[in-house]
């Protein structure tokens, strides 16, 4: 019997530790989240003094504040293209630049920031959320926490598949499948087990 109360104390002190690193994760990606969202709050309320402040040189491709050719940001390629996995957003943001409308654009990339690190804090939280129920709980193999790491399971494999393609989902699904099966089994054992005793 101590050989089992060992284990289940390992099992609670390893989701201890991804509970604490995924809620030290989200703290830093919501704080990230906030300041993108003011970012671009401050930069839609400031677009008419930033719009007449900078220009953009052709030649160069530079935009640089008026009066001063030095330039502070080089356009190679002005497009917004976040292409990856099955999730694409593809604006040309020379349409904006061409229109003056510097502010605009740097506030577009600055909302597209946000989501992103929105999404990912809503991954993290649920981990965390997750791994803290199963310390909590009397033993990892419970009904109530097959549950949760399903979601958890089909959450991380849709933001995979939105993030780095339909491959690396059907992998890690897979992957994510065989631990839950493992799992499973591990729940259907403990409660024959809890009827014998």
């Amino acid at each position: 019997m101590r050989e089992q109360e060992q284990k289940l104390a390992n099992v609670k002190k390893s989701c201890d530790v991804v509970r604490k690193v995924s809620k030290v994760f989200s703290i830093v990606i919501i704080v990230a989240a906030v300041l993108a969202i003011i970012s671009m709050i401050g930069l839609l309320a400031a677009k008419d003094q930033i719009n007449s402040n900078l220009v953009f040189d052709q030649a160069t491709r530079q935009i640089y504040a008026a009066g001063d050719p030095s330039g502070f940001v080089t356009m190679e390629d002005v497009a917004v293209d976040v292409e990856t996995g099955i999730f694409s957003f593809d604006y040309d943001g020379m349409k904006l630049i061409n229109q003056g409308k510097f502010a605009e654009l740097f506030a577009l990339y600055s909302g597209m920031a946000a989501l992103v690190c929105i999404f990912m804090a809503g991954i993290f939280i649920t981990v965390q959320k997750t791994f803290e129920f199963i310390k909590n709980s009397e033993t990892p193999f419970d009904e109530k926490v097959l549950h949760r790491l399903k979601v958890v399971f089909v959450a991380m494999t849709i933001v995979l598949g939105l993030l780095s393609g339909i491959g690396t989902a059907i992998v890690s699904g897979v992957i994510f499948w065989s631990v839950y099966c493992i799992l499973d089994y591990g729940y259907v054992l403990q409660t024959e087990i809890d009827e014998t005793l």
